[in-house]
């Protein structure tokens, strides 16, 4: 939720011709800009006529007003604000006090008495809006304050919400919430029960609900983090959960597999129509049949996308679950999490968009007065049909629709879990009957609550923080698991999971042969090098940086015709800072941050390692009368980039020697390119002409001439105040920028 802070004085000047008069007037009201102690006067506005003062607050964005009213009149006066034209107030635009202003937003006001009153202007809506508001003021006898047409006083109070991490904001209100919630399953996870708890979240500009928190991992084998899962409110529709005939000729089978990881529905939730939110096909009936399904309206926003993240998903299973000793929810909880599956069907599933559990059905209920929530645990699911007080009191019963679940039979090959219209749990032979279907996800571990109180009226309101792209990628490797490697007698931490590591400079590198470093910058991909952490902007100021690379060579150039090396005045800097950066586009070119670049540089090319060339990059040892650092936007990477960014954990060669390993050196660093040679920045410090150059064959040279024309692939570091937006670093759904 944006907010800004606008501070505005009013100076009512009364001036009163009768004593008392038994009719409240509307008066004249001047606006000065006037010096008031802790007001910052460049906020203040100066209008002198009773129009009033303009206000624009842009879609989804919160403005908070304060007002100084003063009164020179020698009575009391009465006093209000309003708003025009009255037409603004909408369902999604809130005007009122602030809660905690000082003063309210009407009332009286003494002889040389001064108000400060707050005033909120919440904008939920996506259009900007523009209303004036007015002060309007009169006697303190007579009635009610005399309100021009088209305006509307401001009433109320409004309490504004600060963002705060969603998961720890639902986990702090179990202790205070015993009706609602509870984190009574074997693993404390925190959930809401009962017939309708306040656990609504407008999510993809719908109501979905919040089942609770769970520690969940992003990756097979990765680290858990505490995350919110959402249901759907509402199913999008009945559909089978798999319906692909499986054997062939007489053996041919009609009833799908119990298999998520390739079932229909997954595809249509993750990479089909909804996911798409598209119109298109979807599963329903045996053999394959489809029905048409649009999505257009209710699949999934982008802003949507950007909440989700990946998760484990446990798809164990059972096929004993008739009785109080094997069909409760904790059972369910424990075969969701096991590996009985039948024969080869896998044990999880990493992706975003699944269904319900078992379990998150039976923990969804509370019980009620002559079956409680205890008893109702004690029975198994497959008999909740006789128990209203346990599926009517479960807010994710549905009386109207059977609705499926994520957990197969293991008995047979095509039978899953579902929630019959009339309570109870049990399993269908044939997954290729269409139910009710509604997504499951968990939201990352970073989204906030910004608004709402949980009711159906008002949902939870969610977004993600700003958080600058350094930071977002650094967590990546932060979160990772670390293995130690030694190259070159150096020890470096290695992420193996996320294909990151640290360098000696303690900057965090992507390597290997294609790690998900890919970004979309100026409408092409991109690559991200790493995260720097002392960039000096220029200007002296040490900043953390996001530094990345082309993806592709923009052609082949001479890296200065002139025949010098000394990057300041070549004739590749001038085209790259000129012609080229001229060229991007508007946004990235507002993205591009200055920086101070090293241009130290080596007499030799041979028995260098990454850390050696990682040290004399940033050394003094030049040609004669050559710059030792340049200052600039737009260069070319170093060798250390280039060997940083293969395996060192495998690859125990010098630069030099990289084209005598193509298994463990050269097929291992993603700034390779196996079909042209590339320029580095780096200049041979023994020769006028000479630059350190990656040959073609892979090994970092430096014999040719800075006049010979080979690959240049520009290399920026981002500013520091650039954001990660969305993606997932992938060449397919690419890193994106704001």
């Amino acid at each position: 939720m944006k907010k800004s802070r606008v501070i505005i004085v009013l100076l009512l000047v009364i001036s009163l011709i009768t004593v008392v008069l038994y009719q409240t007037l509307a008066t004249d009201i001047t606006m000065n800009k006037t010096n008031v102690a802790g007001v910052d006067l460049s906020y203040t506005f100066d209008i002198t006529d009773t129009t009033g003062r303009v206000v624009n607050v842009k879609g989804g964005a919160t403005k908070i007003l304060d007002f100084f009213l003063t009164n020179n009149n020698n009575g009391t006066i009465s006093y209000g604000i309003a708003y025009t034209p009255s037409s603004v107030k909408t369902d999604d635009i809130t005007i009122a006090e602030l809660s905690g202003s000082r003063d309210s937003v009407s009332g009286t006001i003494n002889k040389n008495e001064k108000k400060q009153i707050t005033i909120v202007i919440v904008n939920n809506g996506t259009s900007d809006i523009s209303l004036t508001l007015v002060p309007i003021a009169g006697y303190e006898h007579g009635g009610d304050l005399i309100v021009p047409s088209n305006h509307t006083l401001i009433s109320g109070s409004y309490e504004i919400f600060e963002p705060v991490n969603a998961s720890e904001y639902i986990t702090s209100l179990v202790s205070s919430n015993p009706d609602t919630m509870n984190n009574d399953d074997p693993d404390g996870n925190v959930r809401y029960m009962g017939a309708n708890p306040n656990n609504y979240v407008l999510f993809n500009n719908e109501l979905w609900r919040i089942i609770g928190v769970f520690d969940v991992a992003s990756t097979y084998g990765g680290p858990t983090e505490k995350r919110l899962k959402i249901i759907r409110d509402e199913s999008i529709g009945t559909y089978s959960w798999d319906n692909k005939p499986s054997g062939t000729g007489s053996s041919t089978f009609s009833y799908g597999s119990n298999d998520w990881t390739d079932s229909a529905l997954m595809e249509v939730l993750n990479n089909g129509a909804y996911w798409n939110r598209t119109s298109g096909t979807c599963p329903s009936g045996s053999n394959g049949a489809t029905t048409s399904c649009d999505f257009s309206s209710i699949g999934l926003t982008e802003e949507a996308k950007a909440l989700i993240g990946d998760a484990y998903w446990h798809l164990g299973g059972t096929a004993s679950f008739t009785s109080a000793s094997n069909g409760l929810a904790s059972h369910f909880y424990g075969y969701e999490r096991g590996t009985t599956v039948y024969s080869n069907r896998p044990t999880y599933w990493v992706g975003k968009i699944g269904l319900m559990y078992p379990s998150d059905y039976g923990y969804a209920t509370s019980g009620g007065t002559t079956t409680n929530r205890e008893s109702c645990l004690a029975k198994e699911m497959i008999s909740w049909n006789s128990y209203s007080d346990c599926k009517n009191n479960d807010y994710l019963y549905n009386s109207s629709s059977y609705q499926w679940t994520l957990t197969p039979n293991s008995r047979y090959s095509y039978g899953v879990f579902y929630v019959n219209s009339t309570g109870y749990l049990n399993i269908y032979d044939n997954v290729s009957n269409s139910y009710g279907s509604r997504p499951v996800l968990y939201l990352k571990s970073t989204v906030e609550i910004t608004g709402g109180e949980g009711s159906q009226s008002k949902p939870y309101t969610l977004d993600v923080p700003s958080v600058p792209a350094t930071e977002t990628i650094s967590n990546i490797y932060t979160n990772a698991e670390k293995t130690t490697v030694a190259n070159n007698s150096i020890e470096y931490q290695y992420a193996t999971s996320v294909g990151m590591m640290e360098d000696v400079g303690g900057n965090i590198r992507y390597y290997g042969a294609n790690p998900n470093n890919y970004v979309s910058f100026n409408n092409e991909l991109w690559r991200i090098i790493g995260v720097f952490n002392d960039i000096d902007d220029g200007t002296g100021k040490t900043e953390t940086r996001l530094k990345i690379a082309r993806n592709e060579s923009i052609g082949s150039y001479a890296w200065d015709s002139n025949k010098v090396n000394e990057w300041p005045t070549a004739t590749l800097q001038t085209y790259l800072n000129g012609d080229y950066l001229n060229g991007l586009t508007s946004e990235a070119q507002g993205m591009v941050g200055n920086a101070k670049w090293n241009l130290g540089g080596s007499s030799t090319h041979q028995g260098l390692y990454a850390n050696d060339y990682y040290t004399f990059e940033r050394g003094t040892t030049v040609y004669s009368g050559r710059s030792t650092e340049w200052t600039g936007k737009i260069a070319l990477m170093y060798p250390s980039d280039y060997m940083y960014a293969g395996d060192l954990s495998k690859c125990s060669k010098d630069g030099y020697n990289w084209d005598t390993d193509q298994t463990n050196c050269l097929n291992t660093s993603w700034l390779r390119n196996t079909s042209a040679t590339q320029w580095t920045l780096t200049p041979r410090s023994s020769n006028s002409s000479g630059v350190f150059y990656v040959d073609k064959p892979g090994s970092v040279r430096y014999n040719y001439s800075v006049a010979n024309s080979i690959a240049s692939r520009p290399v920026l570091y981002l500013a520091s105040t650039v954001e990660i937006t969305g993606g997932e670093g992938t060449s397919e759904n690419p890193f994106t920028l704001s």
